[in-house]
């Protein structure tokens, strides 16, 4: 029986003391529906490196198969693990939402990371368990002489369970995250927003799923409240689907949902408050129509305005992200954000403010901007080959050339929208390296 262990890695250095990170992480629920896909026919063990030394995962590293999820915040302690892994014998697989872009440019890089998972890796894993040729496996990136990148593959959304995959410390005031939506409906019909790095399909989870998988994990861990991590809650009438067909048993459960202001209408509101939405991220992120038309939002401040004033229930917490350093931003609109940030956060005791910075992630509009405008001399890397970045020197670079603001004016902006709020565990930030 081969033995694998799937890995979350610990944050890199400089995000390992930045406690706002880590406010909204989960369980690492990805890698345990990897997991229950090939439990039957392997011997299976997630290591949960957050919180933890590096250390912590590498002296345990003992598999035949070694898989790491990747993200912008973790990548660099993912490779040291995969390093690790390779110089113990490991056959070793990298995952994850920064792999999708940079999948080749890491096996260029990195001979100890054999293969490579864009997207879904429900059925690559045990695919390449299996012993499958790597030709055949969906969504794998592999070397056979080239770098090949196989067709991409949307797994249907099904139902699971975590029984004897992972320890998840679940407690059941705690949201814990199912994964019916994946990809972005809008991301699919209307592009990309400038700062999305999201580059596969999209697809939904059949509404009577989506119950069966809430009532699997209600009856066997107690759990009452469930954070949806697709990228958008209101995929057509799919919330109105969810409504009709609640089993009466389950009317208590509570969501945390992701939603965009043109999506919030008086009956998209009811339908979220009768469904028990009590966490919702409202994508606002700026108070000047032009910002938001250049980054490809879809919506205006106007429309922000009225969502805000439509959810707005009793035990409803909202979750308001700000970004600051979207093309075309200026101490004026920086200004104009910062004050509508202020109007929408006052008199609202159940509200969390998420205030960043635009990172240009590889895969997304801002990288490419900074990919193809690169000044001799002053580039942040080679944002042709690399597959590593100083996200503080990236943001930087796009701050110089697509906005007429500095970085310390920017990171000024971000700190003081964070501090409208006054519970520290009510406000976050998705942080670069301020040294």
């Amino acid at each position: 029986m081969t033995s694998v262990q799937l890995v979350r890695p610990p944050f890199n250095m400089w995000y390992e003391n930045v406690p706002q990170l880590t406010d909204l992480v989960a369980p690492p629920i990805g890698l345990s529906i990897i997991a229950k896909n090939i439990r039957d026919a392997h011997d299976v063990e997630i290591i949960d490196g957050l919180g933890k030394p590096v250390s912590y995962v590498t002296d345990q590293l003992s598999a035949d198969l070694v898989g790491v999820s990747a993200l912008y915040a973790n990548y660099e302690r993912a490779l040291e693990i995969l390093e690790s892994a390779k110089q113990g014998g490991a056959t070793t697989v990298i995952g994850g939402p920064s792999v999708n872009y940079l999948a080749e440019r890491i096996l260029t890089n990195h001979s100890f990371v054999d293969y490579a998972v864009v997207g879904d890796g429900e059925v690559a894993v045990p695919a390449l368990l299996a012993g499958q040729p790597p030709e055949q496996i969906p969504n794998l990136v592999y070397r056979a002489g080239t770098i090949r990148r196989n067709p991409f593959q949307r797994v249907p959304v099904t139902a699971f369970d975590l029984e004897d995959v992972v320890d998840l410390d679940l407690q059941t005031d705690n949201f814990l995250p199912i994964s019916s939506i994946r990809g972005c409906v809008k991301a699919e019909l209307e592009g990309r927003c400038s700062y999305c790095m999201i580059d596969t399909k999209f697809s939904v989870m059949r509404p009577e799923l989506v119950w069966e998988q809430i009532g699997v994990l209600h009856d066997m861990y107690g759990v009452t409240r469930f954070w949806e991590t697709g990228d958008t809650f209101m995929v057509g009438t799919f919330p109105q689907q969810l409504l009709e067909i609640r089993p009466s048993e389950l009317e208590h459960v509570g969501f945390r949902v992701y939603t965009s202001p043109q999506q919030i209408t008086p009956e998209s509101a009811r339908i979220l408050k009768q469904l028990n939405a009590i966490d919702i991220f409202l994508g606002v992120e700026s108070g000047n129509d032009e910002i938001l038309e250049q980054a490809n939002r879809g919506h205006t401040v106007q429309q922000a305005r009225e969502a805000i004033a439509l959810l707005d229930w009793p035990g409803m917490k909202l979750h308001l992200p700000f970004i600051y350093g979207l093309p075309g931003e200026t101490r004026e609109t920086a200004e104009r954000t910062y004050r509508f940030a202020q109007e929408a956060s006052a008199d609202r005791s159940a509200l969390r403010v998420i205030s960043s910075l635009a990172l240009p992630f590889p895969g997304s509009k801002l990288f490419e901007n900074c990919r193809e405008h690169i000044a001799a001399g002053e580039h942040p890397g080679d944002l042709d080959n690399d597959d590593v970045f100083n996200y503080r020197d990236l943001t930087a670079f796009h701050l110089k050339h697509f906005t007429e603001v500095e970085l310390e004016d920017m990171l000024a902006y971000v700190d003081k929208t964070m501090a409208l709020v006054q519970s520290e565990g009510n406000v976050t930030s998705y942080d670069i390296n301020r040294e």
